[in-house]
């Protein structure tokens, strides 16, 4: 187990917040879900639900109810998760780390683990204490590894997030990585039902990668309107939050995407602040607020004030660029790094260095809110991203 766990095998997770009360409830009254989880027509879907949206929909943070609501129920079935991130390291956002995590999860909750694995293993370790894995074995492990844990469990959920955030790696030739793992998960459906092994598998995804129709599927922002209300009564400030046309408004050009309403509110309570009226709110909905959320980021960024804009330039190439995402403490010397300075201490005394206390409030007002600091594991550790894949995107186009 241990030559398979990876420090950041669940950072992803972590990092998403939990839901508002009161929201992601009209998941669980859909039909197609319903089926899901009653294992009906499984001749049909063969345990596979597809939960799809646009960028910013929710996905993520319903996939994680997901979770949370199957582990409180009656029964505690056995689960196995992924979720990709495309901003993260490449174990949290390629074929190898999905095979790799969800192995390690498999066999952590296995008591008695499969022959052919344990030969597998044993194989592995005969010459040496740090074997090298491949791609190739870790899914091969790992149909083995669910397919035994299914049929040991009353029941055995696999959830994967963000699939289309699967990165290129040593994928089969010809294919990318998000087809071979669909392939991989059409496999080990099909075998499961062949078997009579209680296997329920569900994946969100945007509405591309394209992939053809499937049997149960359910669209995100065709029923997320009722949760967004709910997020505007939450997040909106005081002076408008009890406005029917305010809220109105927003869920109509929201289209169901919680992220363009985030980075709206933003913006509304700041003329909120400074005194604005009703009318003046809506005139910024309506005519200043662009509704693609590729020209909501441009908008967010044009609001940076010319004099922060190299330290905001800098800002987002330090973010777009690591290696690895920049913990709070790195990125306060990141963004005041220049060749002239030889030590720590002479960052610490430029002009521009902030204090640590400070770095979430400078983040967000450099970004424009495009950037955060959030707390990602168990052991509070805050690192710096991107609110969203899809601002990484849009920085790269």
């Amino acid at each position: 187990l241990k030559s398979l766990y990876f420090d950041e095998i669940e950072i992803r997770r972590h990092g998403i917040e939990k839901p508002l009360e009161e929201t992601c409830k009209w998941l669980f009254g859909q039909p197609h879900y319903l089926t899901w989880m009653r294992r009906e027509r499984l001749g049909e879907h063969k345990g596979i639900l597809w939960i799809k949206g646009k960028p910013g929909s929710g996905k993520s943070t319903l996939m994680k109810h997901i979770m949370h609501v199957l582990k409180d129920g009656n029964v505690s079935p056995a689960i196995v998760s992924f979720f990709f991130d495309a901003r993260a390291t490449q174990l949290e956002n390629t074929a190898l780390g999905f095979y790799r995590s969800m192995l390690h999860q498999a066999l952590e909750q296995t008591i008695r683990w499969p022959v052919e694995a344990v030969k597998m293993f044993a194989d592995k370790f005969k010459w040496t204490t740090s074997p090298v894995w491949h791609q190739q074995e870790f899914r091969k492990a790992l149909e083995i590894a669910l397919l035994s844990f299914g049929r040991a469990q009353h029941s055995c959920y696999i959830l994967i997030d963000a699939l289309d955030e699967c990165q290129d790696t040593d994928q089969t030739p010809g294919t990318e990585s998000w087809q071979e793992i669909v392939t991989f998960l059409n496999r080990v459906s099909q075998l499961a039902v062949k078997e009579g092994t209680n296997l329920n598998i569900c994946v969100s995804r945007r509405h591309f990668p394209n992939i053809r129709a499937q049997p149960l599927e359910i669209t995100t922002e065709s029923f997320n309107s009722k949760d967004i209300e709910r997020y505007i009564e939450k997040n909106l400030s005081p002076s408008f939050k009890k406005n029917s046309e305010v809220h109105r408004e927003l869920i109509d050009r929201a289209g169901g995407v919680f992220l363009w309403v985030l980075l709206t509110i933003i913006e509304l309570n700041r003329a909120a602040v400074d005194g604005a009226t009703v009318s003046e709110i809506l005139e910024i909905i309506r005519s200043e607020i662009p509704q693609s959320l590729s020209d909501t980021f441009k908008h967010s960024l044009s609001k940076i004030p010319a004099r922060n804009r190299k330290q905001t330039r800098l800002l987002l190439q330090w973010v777009l660029f690591a290696m690895k995402p920049l913990s709070a403490r790195e990125l306060q010397y990141a963004v005041t790094f220049e060749a002239k300075r030889d030590s720590q201490k002479d960052s610490e005394s430029a002009p521009n260095f902030v204090e640590l206390s400070q770095i979430e409030n400078r983040v967000r007002m450099l970004s424009g809110g495009l950037v955060e600091s959030r707390v990602t594991n168990e052991h509070r550790e805050q690192r710096i991203q991107f609110i969203h894949g899809s601002v990484r995107e849009y920085l790269l186009q």
